[in-house]
């Protein structure tokens, strides 16, 4: 499987992480682990969709759709000729670019037919089209700058401030970090912040520690009680109890797998 990742325009960098482009042919391939990460993707296939596993359930992944957070890992497998356009959304885009706030797609895959078709048949036209890789993110590029400039722009400073807080000061309680940057009640910072970040405060920090972990596990740093420190984790037991939620299996499991069987894990590379 081959992962190609573009920059936005300069314009849409507090909005948009990236764009990726997963391509390969698979057939014969086994259900791969996908570890959560911290962001929106709007996926739009132009191969064959994905096969989805959960709860000893098979699926099909819809053809355009927008998949939110997860807390735990998935099971998805490619299809016989995989050819995927996505693009990573910081979470407090969505309320612009789907006029829903990002708790609405946290857990779940959402078709873009069921948020507004006549909005995103354009987007989805664009991609479908043959298009050399750039061309097609400079014609993206122009779509959601429109986007922007018709639906405004909400970038919810306050709460990005705290979302970078949480990253950063890990000895700060979540009380210390609401008088400090929220200057109202918990509750309502715990309310106004899962609704924008899709996530509790406590999920928030949580995830972004098991997510430092992983990259610091990626560039081959095999003391995980440095790794959990690093990371902001209390001890070893706490980020080994943490890290078990997220992917089903202890450090040192994963540390154990050849390097090569963890850079191929399926849009592996779309986690950092």
């Amino acid at each position: 499987m081959r992962l190609t990742k573009f920059s936005p325009d300069s314009r849409l960098a507090g909005m948009i992480r990236f764009y990726w482009f997963l391509e390969g042919e698979s057939e014969g391939l086994d259900f791969k682990k996908i570890m959560p990460f911290g962001a929106l993707d709007l996926v739009i296939h132009r191969g064959t969709p994905m096969a989805l596993s959960s709860d000893f359930k098979m699926s099909v992944e819809p053809m355009a759709f927008v998949e939110g957070q997860y807390m735990t890992y998935q099971y998805k497998r490619p299809g016989k000729k995989t050819a995927l356009v996505g693009v990573s959304i910081y979470p407090w885009a969505s309320e612009v670019l789907f006029d829903n706030p990002s708790i609405k797609f946290t857990g779940q895959l959402v078709e873009l037919d069921a948020l507004d078709p006549n909005r995103f048949n354009e987007l989805i036209d664009l991609v479908q089209e043959p298009c050399e890789k750039q061309r097609l993110v400079n014609k993206m590029d122009a779509f959601f700058i429109r986007e922007i400039t018709t639906y405004g722009k909400q970038n919810h400073a306050s709460l990005r401030s705290i979302s970078t807080c949480l990253l950063t000061e890990n000895e700060m309680s979540i009380q210390e970090v609401a008088e400090k940057h929220w200057g109202n009640s918990v509750r309502s910072l715990q309310i106004k912040f899962k609704e924008v970040f899709g996530l509790t405060l406590s999920e928030f920090r949580r995830k972004a520690r098991f997510q430092k972990a992983v990259e610091l596990m990626n560039r081959r740093n095999t003391n995980l009680t440095q790794v959990a420190l690093e990371a902001g984790f209390f001890d070893q037991a706490h980020f080994t109890k943490t890290f078990k939620g997220f992917t089903g299996i202890q450090p040192k499991n994963y540390l154990s797998e050849a390097a090569g069987a963890r850079s191929s894990t399926l849009m592996g590379e779309l986690f950092s």
